[in-house]
């Protein structure tokens, strides 16, 4: 659950740095609530086997070329996360990725993405996929919002590249965006 896995300010960085050293074939990984001055810490260490790699709620600045993996990212997936157009177009034209994932599991943010599709540039030749996950109470909701915004950036939208993906974030009356990234994630992995 959401709450079981709060922010702290003290993650045991000696301890993942060690984790991350034996680490030898890692190719996903996650990293939820760290606070943002500390992914300036940890992205040097993430291993260089890493090919899909989630960070949020929040997360520090993303410089894929700064990552020991960046040669063999293919899949990067921010939740719930503000990212400056700089650093939406650096990740979206990195040369590298395959797929990149906004995921907001509060719907309502998910016009932030939508306004930031103008950053895919002519570098973006690998991108495969652009998914704006657009999360509400049911999925139903979660399609009608996307459908308003779809709308409403419809120049944006021009890219064939693009998915919208309506997800529900709500369980037993419950907001739990981090059950929403989980859930994701074990369907990504052919988990569930």
């Amino acid at each position: 659950a959401q709450a079981d896995l709060m922010y702290t300010s003290v993650w045991p960085l000696t301890h993942i740095e060690r984790i991350f050293h034996v680490c030898t074939s890692l190719r996903a990984l996650a990293i939820i609530n760290l606070y943002s001055d500390q992914w300036m810490i940890l992205e040097s260490w993430v291993p260089r086997t890493v090919e899909s790699l989630f960070l949020g709620p929040i997360h520090g600045l993303v410089e894929l070329r700064a990552l020991p993996c960046y040669s063999r990212l293919q899949s990067f997936t921010s939740l719930d996360t503000v990212m400056s157009n700089c650093e939406t177009s650096d990740v979206l034209n990195s040369g590298t990725l395959r797929r990149f994932r906004r995921i907001y599991t509060n719907g309502v943010n998910a016009h932030l993405g939508f306004d930031q599709l103008s950053c895919i540039g002519p570098k973006a030749k690998k991108l495969e996929q652009v998914e704006i996950v657009c999360c509400a109470p049911s999925v139903e909701e979660a399609t009608e919002l996307l459908r308003s915004l779809a709308i409403r950036f419809a120049a944006n939208c021009d890219d064939d590249r693009i998915f919208l993906v309506p997800r529900r974030n709500t369980w037993d009356s419950r907001r739990d965006g981090i059950r929403v990234l989980f859930e994701d994630w074990q369907a990504g992995y052919g988990l569930c």
